[in-house]
């Protein structure tokens, strides 16, 4: 959400700016910057690499650690937006690669690593680890990634990736809204998501 919202206040600045209505474009160009410092104050950790889900004012559950949980797409959005800077992409790329392996992961699609415990959620379709929104394979997430990866010079690791992600989707004969972690295609199997933002 910090991410789009950047993004949209940076092109809102643009347009005033080319309407002459400099007053305007200089405050939405304000309000994109104060975004981005605030986000960077509270939602990235440096420690760890990557920007957290949410600041809670109080632990969901004691037992875990949010904070622990990498949220790859809200990440992915945040380097194509261009709130994180050269150093937190490339962290951010890292830790989607190490995240994929300590879990065993047959594309680099997986949403949130680790995901919620077993059923931390109510609904029947996703209240096991690694089912649908609960840190699920998503090709229209991974797409994203790849893009980036190829954007920021990352092309052997983006060229491994659209490999994993297109033969998976080869095998499974179609573009699935989503996949378990050995990459079992689930949902719609002509998601137009998936084969949109992978295409």
């Amino acid at each position: 959400d910090n991410s789009i919202f950047f993004l949209s206040c940076n092109e809102l600045s643009v347009m005033y700016s080319d309407l002459g209505e400099n007053e305007k474009a200089a405050f939405w160009a304000d309000t994109a910057l104060s975004i981005k410092e605030n986000t960077n104050k509270y939602l990235w950790q440096q420690n760890k690499g990557y920007y957290k889900m949410h600041v809670r004012i109080s632990p969901v559950n004691p037992e875990f650690d949010e904070d622990d949980m990498f949220p790859m797409g809200g990440n992915v959005i945040a380097i194509q937006s261009g709130l994180a800077n050269h150093t937190q992409t490339e962290q951010i790329f890292d830790t989607a690669k190490e995240r994929k392996t300590q879990i065993n992961a047959s594309t680099i699609g997986c949403v949130l690593i680790p995901a919620y415990p077993e059923k931390f959620f109510l609904n029947p379709g996703m209240d096991e680890e690694y089912e649908y929104q609960n840190g699920g394979q998503w090709d229209w997430f991974s797409g994203r990634l790849i893009l980036e990866e190829f954007l920021n010079g990352r092309s052997e690791d983006a060229l491994t990736h659209l490999r994993e992600v297109a033969s998976q989707d080869n095998n499974l004969g179609g573009f699935y809204e989503w996949n378990t972690l050995n990459g079992t295609g689930k949902g719609s199997p002509r998601f137009l998501g998936s084969a949109g933002v992978l295409g």
